[in-house]
């Protein structure tokens, strides 16, 4: 309308060089204009939280594609005070909201999956959160040092810049090379993370937050109350001339806060590595993939069914340890990973008449599971199926959600066993497999030819590496993996937030 028309062009005006102050929207009331501007209608959710009496809520995953539609008296109500969204998008279990908060359809909207980067949908964002006030730093001179540096091109525009309470907050929003948004497959994420520890560095001297890097973070909604400083949230979109929001893709940023993209995998020389293990384990070699796989699709299995159906609750904990057996090879990691699984699941499998299964019994299960050794054999997507009872709408499901084919339904009887097919047959099923499987993997490090006949084995299809490459030249799929020779990065410049040498 005009009058967005008229808050456009006048952020636009003071949002290039030779700006003037910075205009800030002040919303009386919590908003969803500036979610819209971060997640721009994504398949994915934002996580809407809030902070009650001293607990935190879980209040719902509203569909991004569903603002302003969903944002009611009701949803500005519970948000009024200290609430917070999820930045990156997400995405939902199938509980229901305890508020009774209904989506379009007059169907519950479901509670948030926030499980660090394993319910990830779409990077929306890289961000810096500014505790200018613990450096003894004013919010407007934190502002004023951001603007002076945009303008010497020391760093990239930000997006939006929200003025939180006691510090500020930077988004530099994400876009695919193709200009879409960008979805938050592994090697992106890893990529992400990097990018933002470079940023953290970069603003330094600003008190940057350096533990706010994760892709499930949150932030607060804009129009909402911080309690602390007793303060509404603002926010300013920074329009370019075009009047649309500066947007970067990631390669753009990683070239401008000096991160290499080709060891994007890899934590930097000196520094610890990222906090999800399954991101180092991702560039292993081996069947490292095929169990970051299976463990991303055991835990949305598990946050489609809400609670574990008696009669599988040992099969369940079993599945879950082989995996983890598998994939977290370090002892100490692998530990730490079976009171995290034990601690999730142990709450779904409550609620029994005369049930006994305690937390220690779930994770003397899971341990037992994850450390014998003859447990962690070869276990096929077929098998996961037969013990988990996937059903066919699971598996549809998980194939939509992952992107990718996964578990398939659980067909007990002779059929399933002794299905027979002709060499044709198992030549196009196999393609099929390796395409759908090439297609699902776009951007990421390929597999190697033995990881590709461990995908197809873990299927149910036997290839060798003869026929697995015969098989990719036919389809004409590159691996990627020819030698390429980078340009080593030059040297840092020195930036204003970095008292380092340059």
């Amino acid at each position: 309308d005009g009058t967005e028309a008229k808050r456009k062009e006048a952020s636009m005006q003071i949002g290039q060089r030779g700006r003037s102050l910075p205009r800030f929207e002040n919303p009386s009331r919590p908003c969803f204009r500036a979610l819209n501007e971060v997640h721009r209608g994504n398949d994915g959710f934002i996580t809407l939280h809030r902070e009650n009496n001293g607990k935190f809520e879980n209040i719902c995953a509203m569909p991004a594609a569903s603002l302003p539609g969903l944002w009611t008296e009701e949803i500005q109500e519970l948000l009024e005070s200290d609430s917070y969204y999820s930045i990156n998008s997400h995405y939902r279990y199938n509980a229901p909201n305890a508020y009774k908060l209904k989506d379009e359809n007059g169907e519950l909207l479901k509670l948030p999956a926030r499980q660090g980067a394993l319910h990830l949908r779409h990077l929306t964002a890289c961000y810096v959160d500014l505790d200018c006030y613990n450096a003894g730093i004013e919010v407007g001179a934190a502002i004023g040092a951001v603007i002076t540096a945009q303008d010497r091109g020391e760093i990239p525009n930000a997006s939006i810049i929200t003025r939180s309470g006691r510090g500020i907050w930077l988004y530099w929003l994400l876009q695919d090379a193709n200009g879409g948004l960008q979805r938050g497959y592994p090697d992106k994420e890893r990529l992400w993370s990097r990018i933002q520890y470079a940023i953290g560095e970069r603003f330094g001297n600003l008190a940057a937050d350096r533990n706010a890097s994760d892709s499930s973070r949150i932030a607060r909604i804009p129009g909402s109350r911080n309690s602390k400083s007793g303060s509404k949230v603002s926010y300013w979109v920074q329009y370019q001339e075009n009047g649309r929001t500066p947007t970067y893709t990631l390669q753009e940023l990683a070239s401008f806060f000096n991160v290499s993209v080709a060891t994007a995998g890899q934590p930097p020389n000196g520094l610890p590595g990222p906090k999800d293990h399954y991101r180092s384990m991702l560039g292993a070699k081996g069947q490292h993939q095929r169990w970051q796989n299976d463990y991303q699709a055991f835990w949305e299995l598990v946050g489609l069914r809400v609670k574990i159906p008696i009669g599988t609750r040992n099969h369940h904990l079993m599945v879950i340890g082989i995996i983890i057996g598998n994939k977290f090879r370090d002892p100490s990691e692998r530990e730490r990973e079976i009171a995290v699984a034990a601690e999730k699941l142990h709450p779904m499998m409550l609620g029994v008449s005369g049930d006994r299964l305690t937390l220690k019994d779930v994770i003397d299960k899971i341990r037992y599971n994850a450390n014998k050794k003859s447990k962690r054999g070869n276990l096929s997507h077929r098998g996961i199926a037969r013990y988990l009872n996937v059903t066919e709408e699971e598996s549809i499901q998980l194939a939509s959600i992952l992107g990718r084919e996964s578990w398939p339904a659980d067909r007990v009887g002779p059929q399933a066993e002794t299905t027979t097919r002709n060499r044709k047959a198992e030549t196009k099923l196999r393609r099929d497999v390796l395409k759908s499987y090439a297609d699902s993997v776009v951007g990421a490090k390929f597999p190697t030819l033995r990881e590709w006949v461990s995908v197809l084995d873990a299927l149910g299809v036997r290839a060798s590496l003869a026929t697995v490459r015969n098989d990719l030249e036919a389809l004409g799929i590159q691996t990627g993996r020819e030698r390429k020779v980078s340009e080593s990065p030059g040297p840092r410049n020195h930036s204003l937030f970095d008292d380092s040498p340059g």
